[in-house]
Parts: C-alpha cells; sequence; structure tokens
C-alpha cells in the first residue's frame, strides 16, 4: 500500500466527530514521558563497575526540565474529557455504570497482562542464573515502575460516574473540595504527619483529572521533597500552565491535524501509545544487559561531552527494541480471543460490586508492585507474591483472563 492510499485509508477510518487534538495530547504526553525517562537514566562505567544513576541528581541544573517532560497531568486532562464524554453517551443510552467502567477497565488492563506475566516468569529464572540479586532488583522494579499510572488512572475511572455527577451539579464546587483538600494534605506533610502525603494521589489526579516546591517535578534522588511522590499542589500549578499552553494552540493545532499528512501518524502511534508506554522500561533494561554489562556499549565513567553526543544513538537503539517488544506483545494479545465482553448492551450487565471489587484489586495490586518492587532478596519470599495475587483475583474477578482462539480449519474445497 502506497502512502497516499496508506493517508486515505486513515483519514477514511476517522470519524468526522472525533477531536484529533486529544488523540494527539494523550499521545504526546506518553511519548514525552518515554523520552524523558531515557534521558534521566544514566549508567555509567566506573573502574570497570555499572552503575547506575540519575541525570538530576547528577546535574541539578537539569531539574528545570521536568517542567516541560513532567506532561502526565496532560494525560489526566484529556482523560477527564474522553471519560466525561465517554460516560454521558452511555448513559443516554441507558448503560450501567458498572458495564462502562468494566469496558474502560478491560480496555487498559489487558496490555499490563503480558507485561506482568513476563516478568514474573523471567524474574526467577533470571535469579537461578546467578544475576547479582541487587541488580535484579533493580532491573524488576524499573520494568514494572510504569504500571503506577495504570493503578491511579483506573482508580480516576472507577471513580468516574460519582465525579461527574458531582461535576455536573456543581463544578466549582467539586473542584474546589478536591484543590482545597490537596493544599490540607500538604501542609500536613509539610508538618511531619506520616502517612499523609500519600493521599494526595486520590486529590491531585482526581482534580487534574476533573479540570517552597521543589523546582523538579519528578523526584530525584538524594532529596526528601518530591512533586510528584506523592503528587503535591506544584502539579496543579504545572497542570494549569500546561492547560493555558494548550488553549492557546488549540485552534492551530486542529487545523494542522485536519491534513491527512499530519493525521495519520499521529493515530497510527496512538494506536499503541499504551503498549510503547508499558514497555520502554523493559525495552531500556534490555539494552543495558545486552550491551552495557557485557562491556559492548562505549559507555563513560560521568555525564560529560561524549554522553551527550551518545544520547541519539542511544535513543535509537532504546526505540529499536521497544518496537520489537511491541509487535511481540501485539502478537501475544492476538493469540488469545478477548473474555467476555460485558460492557456490550447484548451482554449481560456486570454487578456493580463484582466490578468495584475487581478494579479496588487490579488498582490495589499495580500500586503495590510499584512501590515494593517485583522482587527483593531481603524478603522471604524474595518474588512479590501479594501483589500478583492481588492482580489475579482482580483480572479474575473482572473476566479478563484471556482464552485460548480455538483453531478452525479451513472449509474443505471437495
Amino acid at each position: 500500500m502506497g502512502v497516499a492510499e496508506r493517508l486515505a485509508e486513515v483519514e477514511r477510518a476517522t470519524p468526522p466527530e472525533r477531536d484529533r487534538l486529544v488523540d494527539l495530547l494523550r499521545t504526546l504526553a506518553l511519548l514525552v514521558v518515554i523520552a524523558g525517562h531515557w534521558l534521566i537514566a544514566v549508567v555509567l562505567v566506573v573502574d570497570g563497575e555499572v552503575l547506575g544513576d540519575h541525570l538530576l541528581a547528577l546535574l541539578p541544573a537539569t531539574q528545570w526540565l521536568t517542567w516541560a517532560l513532567q506532561v502526565m497531568p496532560l494525560f489526566f486532562l484529556v482523560g477527564g474529557r474522553v471519560n466525561g464524554a465517554g460516560w454521558e453517551r452511555a448513559r443516554a443510552a441507558g448503560q450501567p455504570a458498572s458495564a462502562w467502567i468494566l469496558a474502560r477497565t478491560t480496555r487498559l488492563v489487558r496490555p499490563v497482562l503480558p507485561l506482568v506475566g513476563l516478568w514474573a516468569v523471567l524474574t526467577p529464572v533470571l535469579a537461578l542464573t546467578g544475576l547479582a540479586p541487587d541488580l535484579l532488583q533493580l532491573g524488576s522494579r524499573a520494568v514494572l515502575m510504569p504500571l503506577w499510572f495504570l493503578a491511579v488512572y483506573l482508580g480516576v475511572v472507577l471513580l468516574v460516574p460519582v465525579t461527574w455527577a458531582a461535576h455536573r451539579r456543581a463544578p466549582w464546587t467539586s473542584l474546589g473540595v478536591l484543590l482545597a483538600t490537596a493544599v490540607v494534605v500538604d501542609v500536613l506533610r509539610r508538618l511531619g504527619v506520616p502517612g499523609v502525603g500519600w493521599t494526595n494521589f486520590a486529590w491531585v489526579w482526581l482534580a487534574i483529572h476533573e479540570l517552597g516546591y521543589p523546582r523538579s517535578m519528578v523526584g530525584v534522588p538524594g532529596e526528601l521533597a518530591t512533586n510528584n511522590t506523592p503528587p503535591t499542589v506544584a502539579l496543579l500549578v504545572l497542570t494549569g500552565v500546561q492547560l493555558g499552553v494548550v488553549l492557546l494552540a488549540a485552534d492551530r493545532l486542529r487545523r494542522a491535524l485536519a491534513r491527512p499528512a499530519v493525521w495519520t501518524p499521529v493515530a497510527l502511534l496512538g494506536r499503541r501509545a499504551l503498549p510503547l508506554f508499558l514497555w520502554h522500561q523493559s525495552a531500556m533494561m534490555l539494552v543495558i544487559a545486552g550491551t552495557v554489562l557485557p562491556g559492548w556499549w562505549p559507555a563513560t565513567a560521568r555525564v560529560d561531552a561524549t554522553w551527550w553526543l551518545q544520547r541519539p544513538l542511544w535513543f535509537l537503539l532504546l526505540g529499536t527494541v521497544l518496537a520489537g517488544l511491541t509487535a511481540l506483545a501485539a502478537q501475544l494479545e492476538r493469540l488469545w480471543a478477548p473474555g467476555p465482553s460485558l460492557g456490550h448492551a447484548a451482554a449481560a450487565v456486570p454487578h456493580p460490586g463484582r466490578v468495584v471489587v475487581g478494579v479496588v484489586s487490579v488498582v490495589a495490586g499495580l500500586g503495590w508492585v510499584t512501590l515494593t518492587g517485583l522482587y527483593d532478596p531481603g524478603r522471604t519470599p524474595a518474588m512479590a507474591v501479594g501483589p500478583l495475587l492481588l492482580l489475579l483475583v482482580g483480572t479474575v474477578t473482572l473476566g479478563l483472563l484471556p482464552r485460548a482462539v480455538p483453531r478452525h480449519r479451513a472449509p474443505s474445497s471437495s
């Protein structure tokens, strides 16, 4: 198929009412996060020893870059628009909240299953090969780090019927309550109240979805304060800045996206944006294991001019491996038929309690494995059995476990 035919095909497949700007922002947010993670992860070789470090800690001036690279608020802003419109259409069609939530959850959780399943099997195998326990612990935690986002976002999706109802009744009041709560939590956290700061994972991201700080918009090793783990009101300020930029550029961006040559790459990338995000840390760990550890990559002992000049090639290598991983993941997904599509009107309406229990189990499992990691040689058992069991319970409860596609023989011509 030629380029012109491909452009025309994508253009025909795009509904006229689709807001292309939403797709651009959602895809751009995930791709910028991927690039940011690949940039700030520094791998050095000092006296023959491979060391991992953090660019924001090594070069504090680069922390200002996070005001541009921390674009996850954009994803939640876009998510609020999409989820609000989607829930309104579902309500108008008479679809129960449980069915809508299950349909949204299915699209988000299904791509996670190959990732978690692969590393749940691979990690103990690598432990048996004699790989350094500390290195395995770091790597197995890093590859699942993107799951924090899904844990939070799934929790937000679960609450959409409630938050949307509050927004319809009193939009400024509902947003104001979330903002005020986030500010109070920030104050209590700075006063030393233990644990309270983690509740801002709900208040801050819910506020972003509906609507002396550190200079970095992400966590920096060695600094006590952080703006994203847990999130602070500074992320809300950043969200306001980003929203203003988007609104100023919206008309120009929509005009550009009306051209097939601009829209086609956005549409094609958007279809794979979530898998790319989920697997990008795995790609980096595989490249480090395959090139840096054996000494094949010309690593430096510090972040110098040579290190910066290597970044384009480093990104190209990571991108190539990531493309291969996501292609493999797509093939794995095609080997399995979807579970029961309970979100369709013709299917049985899922019980609200089952949906809530399933989503909460998945959220808890994803959040737990993100915080504690998949492997820790200092605990018994070393594998993170608890979060894996929670994920299993959640996927079974929601009916998301894949089932094998039956092989059909081609009909005989005789």
